[in-house]
């Protein structure tokens, strides 16, 4: 009999009642355990005596008790009410109950975790809470117990909301009972509280978070939080780790989207600044400045005679560094538009520092340093120097000449000179150390609703050129503040004071530096007269070369004068509606006087041109009124501000320079009556008017949305009847979307998130004045006809002539993480101007050069910007925080008309960038094997070292903007300690390098100069079939295919560079110090400038080229002191 067996698949039957037991078991097991565990927890026993402590002091007493955890939230703990509790050797379990009994929160306890939620009030609650709604009244205040006057108070995810009056205060009526305001104010950490009836005072702290930095925009202020515009800031803590005289050079490197190049080495020159490129072909790229709120017209160039080292005066290098609270750099349409047309190249706006309330302080701080050129060129020395020009005769077949020799003036550094002297001129000419002294005061202070600030400042700076040469100015700056006690009228009144006198040779002797040959002879004669090196020519007696030092008697003096103020009254009409008026006055006075004394003419060519001196005066006034009105207030949940404002501008310049010479004495050179010939050689007066009527609208709601619109309309007297007013705006939007509900939780690593985006017009009038008119000059005075001084006609007029227009595009992303202590904040802008100004060439028949029109160009800037800062490390003792920019521009010339039948034909591309030079170079292939020349390639594809055809074989193409730029900085503070560095860096094509020297290799004139590169020795061509890097060696000053090498690729240089642009030390005492010497602070410093510099350049410098004198290695020690 066969029985059936069936097989399961899975566990024996038998064994699942054993399994499920044993489950059963470990589960009560378990439960056990963890109810014994909670138990035990819970029975801890918990001492606390607390008397109107806030909860989450005592939630964090009871977690270091008994390590439980508690989780909560700040909205949570700002409903709580203080907490009064005396126990001792109590479980936990029942001092929570006493702790939360009188609480609107509840509390669950998982685990070793205690859970805070807010209570749920049943519907009858509710209902009652409705009718229990209070009126709220109370005071926003800083730390220091001062109202904060604007300051935004809303009840949460309710209704109601109100700005705070002048003196802090502000009423809300019908808040519910259990509601929360949230108060929030510039700068400041914004606070959440339950309500209560009386507050008394709500004391906001200020915040530390870059995102809370104020930033000044045009006629308003924000913060990085809320700001709608591409905004820089640079804080005065920062501008005194560099020790500059121009307040500009400070910035360099800090700040994305923005150049500033430096002219040379010497103190005084001048300062270029682009902010976002190159927006106008032939006019005006500078950017708008304005001091105090004031536009600052810095422009002395009518009559001026300027300087080859420094140009003429520089007013922004008057202004103290030390004095400045801020520097707000705007770029976008949404921080410039409303400014108009002055702003079509972005605006740069100094605030300086103001008095603060509280007790009278002394500041004091004293600096002083030494510098040096920062680079050196790598010359010829005098062996090498010889053997070249001796090869150099040989390879024109000529012999080569020695002391037997008859000297002229192509070989007396072989038949005059010393053949065994050496000098480093270099080392002679600008090795000298120049000496920095800058001192600076204030005392500031306040005391009930006045404040003020005085302060004052001296600095001198020498030169690193033979003699006393130097540049010295001093400053005053007065700022008055007062209040009404009402807190309604507030009036405040700035003005700075400076004087500077620049005393400056007037020749540019890096030149002679770089190119006098390393055997020329001393400077000075045994009796200490300058050494000509004189000769015997026949009769005559001629100097040998021109002794660089002779322009010690050509001297340049600058002494410049400037006030600039303004007066600001505002009153608050009523609650949130305020009318102010803004007057400004600027003045600047510049005279100059060039001296040429008759030893800066070698002994032959004297004659009665020999001693001559010019003057020049130059004024430039300036004079605005702008009436505002202003309001700000709550509309439904958000914050609603409106300004209607209007702005008057004179400008008013004069210019006179005075020419004389025929002097019978150096000692009457200053006295232009003395002069037998003398004649006025510039006289230029121009008056320049601006009007405009703007309003701007912006609404906040809740902090979340943003939204910004402006409407400007400009008048400027550059234009004719028919195009003297245009008009302007942008529309700007934001979104802080890390205040959006939805994803608070999906993004919770992100603490703050911020999209904003921003179009909008902007003009260009930056043009002279009167440019629509037909102008008369007259004929030179020095050569009348008939004795009658004539006049001719200089210019068309063009009644036509209309605004440049400007369309600036851009896009934002700021983001925060790890709360907020990694911010990114990235750009993107595109703008395109238009309508160009250009001045456009006439056939000589027309009987003028050009007219002044208005041309359907179109240049393009776009470009991203990136600013990375984070604090790394953070701790009681120690922090460490980087600051990382980066640029990335594109400039490009999208639009051209008829370009190929313009005057710039040879000078722009389409669709490539304004700096490309085209027309100019042509393309470089090496030294021939069979002539030992230079040779190049025609546009026909053949190889010629001559003969090339302009503009047919001028093909090259250069680009010399920059590709990217940025800079890194980097803070370490140790207790009192603080270490600061900033590299700078350019990624950039320039022109120039040691390829295309002064003259051409083995050649020297009669002035002593042929000196060369080292790189002159690279394998020189000596033989028909070489493969050589440079041509052959010869006499001749300029054969065509070395002056085709200057215009070549091979003249086109990489000049990218990273440059330790500054280096801040300081260590502060610590305060047991201070007190026993009744200090409040004092720190000592060292600081360094242009400190090391990396570059594949082979030129002198690849900022200011290969004939400036380089940025100076500053090195400086100081001491702050506060009283």
């Amino acid at each position: 009999m066969y029985k059936k067996y069936s097989i399961k698949r899975g566990v024996p039957e038998r064994c699942i009642h054993k399994i499920l037991l044993i489950m059963r078991l470990t589960t009560v097991i378990l439960i056990a355990s963890l109810m014994q565990v909670s138990a035990a927890g819970l029975a801890q026993k918990v001492t606390l005596s607390k008397s109107n402590a806030e909860l989450e002091l005592v939630l964090k007493e009871l977690r270091r008790q008994t390590g439980f955890n508690f989780v909560y939230t700040d909205l949570q703990i700002s409903k709580s009410k203080p907490v009064n509790i005396n126990v001792k050797e109590v479980p936990l379990e029942l001092v929570l109950d006493e702790v939360f009994k009188d609480q609107p929160l509840v509390f669950a306890i998982d685990s070793k975790t205690v859970i805070i939620k807010e209570k749920k009030k049943s519907y009858l609650e509710t209902v009652i809470a409705r009718f229990q709604a209070i009126d709220v009244r109370g005071r926003v205040v800083d730390t220091l117990g001062n109202g904060l006057a604007g300051a935004n108070v809303r009840v949460k995810n309710g209704k109601g909301a109100v700005v705070t009056s002048a003196n802090g205060d502000f009423y809300l009526p019908k808040v519910d009972e259990g509601a929360v305001l949230v108060i929030s104010y510039l700068g400041y950490l914004t606070r959440e509280v339950a309500v209560n009836k009386d507050f008394n005072n709500i004391v906001l702290n200020q915040s530390s978070s870059a995102l809370d930095v104020v930033e000044i925009q045009a006629y308003t202020s924000t913060t990085k939080r809320l700001s709608l515009a591409n905004i820089a800031t640079v804080k005065a803590e920062d501008i005194v780790k560099s020790p500059v005289q121009n307040v500009l050079l400070a910035i360099q490197g800090r700040v994305p989207g923005i150049v500033i190049t430096q002219q040379n080495g010497y103190a005084g020159s001048g300062v270029k600044v682009q902010i976002q490129g190159q927006n106008s072909i032939d006019n005006g790229n500078d950017p708008l400045y304005v001091i105090d709120g004031v536009p600052y017209f810095s422009d002395l160039s009518n009559g001026d005679i300027g300087n080859q080292l420094i140009g003429g005066a520089k007013p922004l290098n008057f202004i103290d560094p030390l004095s400045i609270e801020s520097i707000d750099i705007l770029k976008d349409a949404a921080a410039t538009s409303i400014y108009g047309s002055r702003a079509a190249n972005g605006a740069i706006l100094i605030t300086t520092k103001k008095g603060k309330a509280g007790a009278s302080k002394i500041d004091l701080n004293l600096q002083q340093g030494i510098g040096q050129v920062s680079r050196k060129a790598d010359l010829l020395n005098t062996q090498q120097y010889l053997a070249m020009r001796k090869e150099a005769f040989k390879n024109d077949g000529l012999p080569v000449p020695n002391s037997s020799t008859i000297p002229d003036p192509s070989n007396y550094d072989l038949t005059v000179y010393d053949q065994d002297r050496y000098t480093d001129w270099q080392k002679v000419l600008v090795g000298g150390t120049a000496h920095y002294t800058s001192l600076n005061g204030n005392i500031s202070g306040g005391s009930g609703n006045t404040t003020f600030l005085l302060g004052g400042t001296y600095k001198r700076q020498t030169a690193v050129i033979p003699d006393d040469f130097a540049d010295q100015n001093g400053s005053l700056l007065l700022n008055l503040g007062n209040t009404s006690a009402n807190q309604r009228f507030r009036i405040n009144f700035s003005a700075g004071y400076q004087l500077d006198d620049n005393n400056i040779i007037n020749r540019n002797l890096m030149n002679d530096a770089l190119h006098l040959v390393p055997n020329a002879p001393a400077l000075y004669t045994a009796d200490g007269k300058l050494n000509w090196e004189p000769i015997q020519s026949g009769i005559n007696t001629i100097s040998t070369w021109f002794n660089p030092l002779r322009y010690l008697n050509s001297k340049f003096v600058s002494k410049t004068s400037g006030l600039n103020s303004n007066l600001s009254l505002g009153y608050e009409l009523m609650e949130g509606l305020t009318l102010k008026t803004v007057f400004g006055y600027t003045r600047l006075n510049s005279e100059n006087k060039l001296l040429n004394y008759q030893e800066v003419t070698p002994p032959e060519y004297r004659n009665v041109y020999s001693r001559s001196s010019i003057f020049s005066y130059n004024s430039n006034q300036s004079y605005s009124i702008s009436p505002q009105l202003s309001y700000k207030g709550q509309v439904g949940k958000g914050l609603l501000s409106l300004l209607i404002a209007a702005e008057l501008q004179g400008n008013k310049t004069f210019g006179q320079q005075l020419t004389g010479y025929g002097y019978s004495s150096d000692l009457i050179l200053e006295n232009i009556s003395a002069a037998p010939f003398k004649f006025a050689s510039t006289t230029a007066a121009s008056q320049y008017r601006y009007n405009a009527l703007f309003g701007v609208a912006g609404y906040n709601w809740q902090d979340q949305y943003l939204a910004e619109l402006s409407i400007r309309r400009d008048g400027s007297s550059r234009f004719g009847a028919e195009n003297q007013f245009h008009n302007f705006g942008n529309l700007a939007i934001g979104w802080v979307f890390s205040k959006a509900e939805f994803l608070k939780n999906s993004l919770s690593w992100l603490s703050f998130g911020k999209l904003r985006a921003s179009y909008g017009t902007t003009g260009n009038d930056g043009i002279g004045n009167y440019r629509f008119l037909s102008a008369y000059e007259s004929v030179s005075a020095a050569v009348p006809y008939q004795g009658i001084v004539s006049s001719y006609p200089s210019r068309i007029s063009n009644p036509y002539l209309q605004w440049e227009e400007t369309r600036k595009l851009n896009v934002g992303l700021d983001l925060g993480f790890a709360k907020d202590r990694v911010l990114i904040n990235v750009n993107f802008y595109r703008n395109r101007s238009s309508n160009q100004l250009l001045s456009y060439a006439l056939p000589a028949t027309a009987g003028f050069g050009g007219v002044d029109l208005n041309f359907p160009a179109v240049v393009q800037n776009s470009g991203i910007e990136l600013e990375l800062n984070t604090v790394n490390i953070q701790s009681r003792a120690f922090t460490w925080s980087s600051s990382f920019n980066l640029s990335i521009p594109r400039n490009k010339l999208i639009a051209f008309p008829d370009l190929e039948t313009s005057s710039y034909a040879n000078q722009l591309v389409v669709g490539q960038r304004l700096s490309v030079k085209s027309g100019l170079y042509v393309p470089y292939e090496g030294v021939d094997p069979a002539t030992g020349l230079y040779r190049f390639r025609k546009a026909d594809g053949s190889l010629s070292s001559g003969n090339l055809s302009y503009p047919e074989d001028y093909t090259g193409v250069a680009n010399l903007d920059p590709r990217f730029y940025g800079g890194l900085s980097n803070t370490l503070r140790y207790k009192g300690w603080s270490l600061y560095f900033l590299l700078s860096f350019n990624k950039q094509t320039k022109i120039g390098g040691t390829t295309g020297g002064f003259l051409s290799p083995g050649f020297s004139g009669g002035d002593g100069q042929g000196n060369q590169w080292v790189d002159a020795l690279n394998n020189p061509w000596r033989a028909r079939g070489d493969q050589a890097e440079t041509r052959k060696y010869g006499t001749a000053p300029f054969p065509d295919d070395y002056v085709l090498l200057g215009v070549s690729s091979k003249f086109v240089q990489d000049a990218s560079f990273i440059r330790l642009r500054n280096v801040s030390l300081s260590c502060q005492f610590p305060k047991p110090w201070m007190d026993k010497l009744r200090i409040q602070q004092a720190r000592i410093f060292m600081q360094g400038q242009n400190l090391l510099t990396i570059t594949r350049y082979k030129g002198l410098d690849p900022e200011t080229g290969d004939s400036a004198l380089p940025p100076l290695r500053l090195m400086t020690m100081g001491v702050q002191l506060t009283f």
